[in-house]
């Protein structure tokens, strides 16, 4: 994102998700889905309908 960095780690029960400011704020550290829906909805949001490309021309979808 632009003025946030989201990191995606594997917990117990899934992803876990630390987003900081590019300055290196933490804005929340080692959130459940459920807990970055709540808190940070629009980053939620921005990840759930994202996807990353391999330059390759290939699209892997990275939404729920």
């Amino acid at each position: 994102m632009r003025n946030e960095v989201v990191s995606i780690m594997s917990g117990y029960q899934g992803p876990v998700y630390t987003v900081t400011t590019k300055d290196g704020r933490i804005l929340g550290k080692q959130l459940t889905e459920q807990e970055l829906q709540v808190k940070l909805p629009n980053i939620y949001h921005f990840l759930k309908t994202s996807y990353a490309n391999d330059e390759k021309g290939s699209a892997i979808w990275a939404g729920g």
